[in-house]
Order: structure tokens, then sequence, then C-alpha cells
């Protein structure tokens, strides 16, 4: 494998981690965000959207907070306070667990600010995913 074919590599497995998606998704596209699990998902009570824990698996219909929005090509961003589309989460250092990133290891990890434990794989409480909800076939 050559240089370039190895850094290639090595940032779609940073991708994959980061986004907490499968090589099956990505190689996919915009059709795996519509098959998310919706198994345990409630009847639908008219939302948009449901999200998805990607660590424990969850799903549920209330929202659990700062769960970014996701575009059709899996760019995560936020709405701000003014309704525009903000690729940092600005509340973030409120929160318990923070992201942060490792310049030696050139990867992310998470930041308790708690308990100031680090860790590599990321906590539940930012692992939630908003999805999109998919109206049946002829409904508008």
């Amino acid at each position: 494998m050559g240089f370039c074919s190895t850094i290639v590599a090595l940032t779609l497995v940073v991708l994959l981690s980061v986004l907490g998606w499968s090589a099956i998704q990505l190689v996919s596209g915009e059709e795996s965000l519509a098959r998310q699990p919706v198994e345990g998902v409630p009847q639908n009570n008219g939302a948009k959207y449901y999200f998805w824990n990607t660590v424990t698996g969850d799903v549920q219909w209330d929202d659990p907070g700062d769960v970014p929005y996701e575009t059709p090509n899996g760019l995560l961003y936020w709405v701000g306070k003014d309704g525009q589309q903000q690729y940092q989460d600005e509340e973030a250092m409120q929160y318990t667990w923070v992201e942060g990133w490792s310049e030696q290891y050139e990867r992310p990890f998470f930041y308790n600010q708690e308990t100031q434990e680090s860790v590599w794989d990321r906590p539940p409480d930012l692992a939630w995913r908003r999805i999109r909800v998919q109206a049946p076939q002829g409904e508008l």
C-alpha cells in the first residue's frame, strides 16, 4: 500500500469512527440514513425526527438535547440562535462530556469535565443522531 493509500485509509477509519458509521453506510451513501434502526421506535407521533444512540442502540422520540442536524452527505451542523447553520456547537463546553482532538494520535478523544476522565470511545451522551422520519410511500 502506498503512502497516499495509507493516508486515505486512515482518514476513512477516523471518519467512520467520528460519525459512528459502518463502512456499509459510507459506501451506500444517503440511502443509509433512511435505513437507520426503526425497530423499537414507537408509533409516529407526528414528529419530523427520532433519535438513535449509536453506542447504546436506544431509539426515542424525545430529543435528548444538543443533537446536531445532518446534511444528506453526513456533515453535522447545529442551528444557532439566529437560525443559521453552525458547524461547531457553541454550547458544547457546558456539557459533561466534550470532544477534543489529539494532535499526537490524530484522532478525537472525549473528556469528562466533571471527573477529568479522558477516553477514546465515544460516550453514550455524545452518540445521539437525529434521524428524519420518512413518510410512508403514497403519503405527502
